[in-house]
């Protein structure tokens, strides 16, 4: 069981291991969520709205965000998502949200 705040956390799609943690995308929404394997606890949120936009920027018909892949070899993260014309080699910015940004009904 995934949990987020405490909260089971479901609609779980997409799954990538990195690092020792689960990530996963979580269905119909613009984030994904990195999971202590060991604990089921949601440790991180990624907010990959910007992401979205620019993809739906292109092309207003595209679908979610649900592919997630991890090169190993040079460390690189790559997101793609449903009928998305092609797919994003991601750099990562860690920041604090706002208390409260992410509140399970965000999720």
């Amino acid at each position: 069981e995934v949990r987020f705040q405490g909260k089971a956390l479901d609609r779980l799609n997409e799954l990538e291991w990195i690092d020792g943690k689960i990530w996963a995308n979580v269905w119909k929404t613009p984030f994904i969520v990195v999971v202590d394997a060991e604990t089921g606890d949601v440790t991180s949120v990624i907010d990959c709205g910007s992401l979205v936009e620019d993809a739906r920027a292109s092309n207003p018909d595209i679908d979610v965000l649900n592919g997630i892949a991890w090169d190993t070899s040079n460390r690189e993260l790559y997101l793609t998502g449903k009928l998305w014309p092609w797919v994003y080699r991601v750099v990562l910015d860690r920041k604090t949200p706002p208390e409260g940004k992410f509140g399970f009904t965000s999720l």
